[in-house]
Formats: C-alpha cells, sequence, structure tokens
C-alpha cells in the first residue's frame, strides 16, 4: 500500500506544479531617455531565451538577465551600456524592471575587406561587399554583419561560386577605448561553367530538351537560368513531369553538368467541357491534341467549341524553333459562325503565326490571316489578306488565385487592296489590366482598352474585326455587343453594327467575406463609336466572386447611369455570370 501511494504522489506531485505555473513579467525603461527602438527591441527578444526554471534561484535569475541584456545591446552595438536592475518575486510570479542607459555606441576604427578568388572583380561580388558597414565611424551591428556574410554564401552557389569561403572574418572590439576593427577576406574560388546537359533514359524529346536549355556548354554557371530551364520544361506540354538538377561540381574541369528526368504525357489528349454565361448563354468544348507529333516536337491541337449563339472549329500545327514555349511557329485553320444581334456571318480563315519571346518576357507574334467572311445579313462576301504585329506580356502571382498581376496587349493589323484584299484599313487595340492586393486583403482591378480601326467607311471592314461594346467583361449593364452606332432594319428597329473606335475603362475593389469568397464592387466606363458623337456609357454594380479550383466564377449585378434616344438601352441593367481569370 505504501508503494502504492508513493506512486501515486510521484504522479500528480509533476502535474501540481504545472498546474503552479510560473509568470515573470519585464518592465525596460531608460531613465535617461537614451534607448532606441532596435536595441530595445533586441533585449526584448533576448529575454524571452531565459528558461522558466533559471528564475527558481533569483540570484541566477538576475545574472541571466544581466548576460542576456549584454549580449543583446552589444548585438546592436553598444558595448558601453549600463543598467540597473530591480527584481521582485512574489508567489507564483517574476517581476524585473530593467533601466538602460546605452551610453556611446561602439564605432569601427578602421576596416578592412579583401575580395580573392577569381570574382573578385564580378559586379555581383561587388555590390554585396558594398553593403557592409565599412565606413570609418559607422556603429557596429553583429546582425547585420552577420547576414551580410550569410548573403555571400547564397551569392555564390547561386553564381557558381562553389568553393568560395571566408578566409577571415574577424570583428575586434577594444571595450576600453569602445571601439572596433573589421578585418575581412573572403575568397570566391572559381567560378563553375554549365557541363553536359544529360536526359535520364530513352526520350525522343533528348534534342529537343537540349534546344531549350538558356545555356551553352560552358557558359558560366547562373541558378537563374537553371530555374528558367526548368520552367520553359514544364511550360512545353510534352512532359507529364519534369525535372532539371545539377549534378555535383567537378573540381577537375570546372564543370557542373544538368541531369534531366522526364515523364512523358499521353499521346493523345482529350478534354470535354461545358459551361453557361449570361452573354451567350450554354456552351460546350471538345478539344483534342496531340502534343508529340514526330522526333522534331512538332504537335497538332484541334478545338470545336458549340453554343446556341456562336460555333467554331479551330486547328493548329506547331512547329517548334528552340525552346518551344518562346520560339515557335504556328499554322492555324478556322471556321466561325456567329449570330449576336445583328452580327451573323460565318468565316473561314488560313493563318500563319511567328511567335518569339524577348528578354523580359514580351511575346512578339507577326501574323498574316487570309480571311472570307460572309456576311448572313447582307449577303456581302469579303476576302481579306491581313498581316499583322502584336506585343503582349502576362504576369501573375498566387497560381489559381491570383493575388498580383498585369496583362499587357498591343496588336496592329493591316489590310490592302493592293495585295488582293476586298478592302483597305488598318486596325490597332490596346489592352491593359493590373491587379494588385494591399494588406492580403484588399484587391483592386483595372483595365484599360482602346482600339482604332482607319477605314473610309465602316460598311468595309468585315463584321468580325469591328468594334463592340457591353457584355460580362465590360460595360456590364449592357448586353452583349450592343454598345455600338446603331443600324436601322427593315421593321425600323435599330440594332448594333459595330464601330471603328472603342475606348473603355474598368475600377473594381473586392473584399474578402469568407473563404475563397469576395464582395466586388465595380464602375464601367466607355464607348464604341464611328466619331465620337455618342455619349460614353456608364454603370455601377455589386458582385460576388468565388474562387474555385478551376478559376473564379464572377456575379456581378450592374446598372446603367445613362438613358439616350434608343429605348433598349434607357437605365439598363443587367445580371452576368462568368468564370476564369482576371488577367
Amino acid at each position: 500500500m505504501k508503494l502504492l501511494c508513493l506512486l501515486i504522489f510521484s504522479i500528480t506531485l509533476p502535474l501540481c506544479v504545472m498546474a503552479k505555473e510560473t509568470s515573470v513579467s519585464y518592465q525596460i525603461i531608460s531613465s535617461d531617455k537614451s534607448l532606441t527602438s532596435e536595441a530595445k527591441n533586441n533585449v526584448t527578444l533576448f529575454l524571452k531565451e531565459i528558461d522558466v526554471k533559471d528564475r527558481h534561484n533569483i540570484s541566477y535569475w538576475r545574472k541571466r538577465i544581466i548576460k542576456q541584456c549584454t549580449s543583446a545591446l552589444q548585438a546592436v552595438g553598444y558595448y558601453a551600456a549600463t543598467f540597473e536592475i530591480t527584481t521582485d518575486k512574489t508567489a507564483n510570479k517574476f517581476d524585473a524592471n530593467i533601466d538602460i542607459k546605452l551610453g556611446q555606441p561602439t564605432l569601427l576604427t578602421s576596416a578592412k575587406f579583401v575580395l580573392q578568388g577569381s570574382g573578385k572583380h564580378d559586379p555581383n561580388f561587388l555590390k554585396l561587399k558594398n553593403s557592409f558597414a565599412l565606413i570609418k565611424g559607422s556603429k557596429i551591428n553583429h546582425g547585420q554583419f552577420e547576414d551580410n556574410k550569410a548573403a555571400f554564401s547564397i551569392l555564390a552557389l547561386e553564381q557558381g561560386y562553389f568553393d568560395g569561403k571566408w578566409i577571415r572574418s574577424e570583428v575586434k572590439v577594444n571595450i576600453k577605448q569602445n571601439n572596433a576593427q573589421l578585418d575581412l577576406i573572403y575568397n570566391t574560388g572559381q567560378r563553375y561553367v554549365f557541363g553536359d546537359v544529360l536526359v535520364l533514359g530513352f526520350t525522343p524529346a533528348t534534342t529537343i530538351i537540349k534546344q531549350m536549355a538558356p545555356f551553352l556548354r560552358g557558359d558560366a554557371y547562373n541558378s537563374n537560368k537553371l530555374a528558367l530551364f526548368n520552367l520553359s520544361l514544364n511550360q512545353s506540354q510534352y512532359f507529364s513531369s519534369v525535372q532539371a538538377v545539377p549534378t555535383p561540381p567537378n573540381s577537375q574541369d570546372g564543370r557542373v553538368d544538368i541531369l534531366v528526368t522526364v515523364q512523358k504525357r499521353p499521346t493523345h489528349i482529350v478534354e470535354l467541357a461545358g459551361g453557361i454565361t449570361s452573354d451567350l448563354g450554354a456552351r460546350s468544348r471538345f478539344k483534342w491534341t496531340k502534343p508529340w507529333f514526330n522526333d522534331l516536337g512538332h504537335s497538332v491541337a484541334s478545338e470545336l467549341k458549340l453554343g446556341r449563339e456562336e460555333r467554331s472549329f479551330i486547328a493548329d500545327y506547331k512547329i517548334p524553333k528552340g525552346d518551344p514555349t518562346r520560339n515557335f511557329t504556328k499554322l492555324i485553320l478556322g471556321w466561325q459562325r456567329s449570330k449576336v444581334l445583328n452580327d451573323a456571318y460565318k468565316k473561314y480563315s488560313l493563318q500563319w503565326q511567328r511567335h518569339t519571346t524577348t528578354s523580359k518576357d514580351w511575346r512578339r507574334i507577326v501574323s498574316v490571316k487570309l480571311e472570307q467572311e460572309h456576311n448572313l445579313d447582307v449577303g456581302k462576301i469579303s476576302k481579306i489578306i491581313l498581316p499583322g504585329i502584336s506585343f503582349s506580356r502576362i504576369r501573375r502571382q498566387g497560381g489559381i488565385a491570383i493575388d498580383w498581376g498585369d496583362r499587357q496587349s498591343y496588336a496592329l493589323e493591316v489590310s490592302d487592296k493592293v495585295w488582293g484584299s476586298t478592302a483597305s484599313f488598318a486596325k490597332f487595340s490596346l489592352h491593359s489590366n493590373w491587379l494588385r492586393t494591399i494588406n492580403g486583403t484588399h484587391q483592386l482591378l483595372f483595365k484599360f482598352e482602346l482600339g482604332a480601326i482607319i477605314a473610309d467607311s465602316i460598311d468595309e471592314v468585315p463584321t468580325s474585326l469591328r468594334f463592340y461594346s457591353g457584355g460580362d467583361e465590360n460595360l456590364r449593364a449592357y448586353d452583349y455587343k450592343s454598345v455600338s452606332p446603331l443600324v436601322t432594319l427593315d421593321d425600323n428597329s435599330k440594332e448594333a453594327r459595330g464601330g471603328l473606335y472603342q475606348v473603355l475603362a474598368t475600377a473594381e475593389y473586392s473584399y474578402p467575406i469568407v473563404e475563397n469568397w469576395r464582395i466586388a464592387t465595380f464602375y464601367d466606363v466607355g464607348t464604341t463609336t464611328d466619331d465620337f458623337s455618342e455619349s460614353l456609357k456608364s454603370d455601377m454594380g455589386i458582385g460576388l466572386r468565388w474562387q474555385t479550383p478551376v478559376g473564379k466564377i464572377r456575379l456581378d449585378f450592374a446598372f446603367g447611369l445613362q438613358s439616350n434616344d434608343h429605348k433598349p438601352y434607357d437605365y439598363p441593367s443587367h445580371i452576368s455570370l462568368a468564370i476564369g481569370l482576371d488577367l
């Protein structure tokens, strides 16, 4: 029985001790008002490292406080600081009042920093060297000193100086004279270069993979180039998984080989999709892709879209030249039939495109289109040869749930009777979208569109190439493609027939209400016109945003702010539903 009682006592005693957990508080003051916020914050951090058990002995606890305060102040350059500590211990509670007088900061009287090795003239190392506080008379800061030292090691790995090391890194402090001397020597060693790109296992993509590398054998190693290589491989759509990693550096020849492991995608990829929008109603889509057509990396894709108002078919043949994500040619065959308001036509097209990407991630597309359009309302047939050029760039952060980014697009197309077109005109368009998130909650979206067609008459321009406004993406209070100059039909009704010029702008603000849901408010303004005689249309409204794994679903309630002589547009209102990325 005694043994049992002793066992129970030994188990319950620690629980009782835990139940009476002691608390501690520190009051940090500065009677001479010399304490800086930097020094106070550092003292607070160092005091948190004192363990509870260290306070059971009040004398030992005081020594720990003195030691931590001394270390905290010296770390930010105050070796001459003094402090007075008053402690008070009551039941389960420890209080300490710490009065700190910083004194004069410890200043550098001499600073020596020598770079050695093949990277001693490398501008990246020289820039980092200049970030050290090497100016005589500056306050010593050990935390900054250690951070800068670590930055050298990180930079060396990024730039291929794998043998880089500190030969000497000393901070000598003379406490009596309250000054310090800095003595640094860093040897970068040799800079390694890229070796061979080694593809693991047999794959017909070996040649293409090597062409995609943004470096040549013998180029100086750079981790950013390796990251770009991985990005291109993953965006190529040739592989279900792919990874390029460096092998251990070879100190004998100074090279780093890159090992690539790949897993091929299926030979045929079929996608089926369906959806609904307030603009075009229910729609379905069928897409077939053969991502790897031959050993040269050619690929084939086709897409069929079926809807109540619009139907289309497109097939393209892609021919890569080097990196298939940045440099390729496309041949595109298309068919489209549209019946939206007065916009009724059939169109056949053949297009050649040349895609190249600049170092700043701008995509340039040089193209030539051959189009034949049959206007179903008036029976007019247009044959257009349309060379053009466009520049675009998309930057995004946040994956599907984008929280930062922008999209820019500029395009120019020209048609002329000189080379066989039935009409002469030039078309320019600009699109600019900006998305920014403030403090992780407030989200701002701005859109701007500008377009112009230079032509003798709007009748010279095929229906599909004219400008229209209204719908889910702009002027949301107005019906899809309903805002433009009007044409009078046989029954004296009026319908939009497209315009030569377009100016549109949108400002939107959204705020999270629950997880994956945001409430939004917006304002749209703009017009489509031939001569800007029409008044600007504008609307405002509220909406809901639901972030799903396949994209953002947008439900908007928009209310027009103007009326005019055309009754269909008198103070319009519209509910729009759309899905997709903001950029």
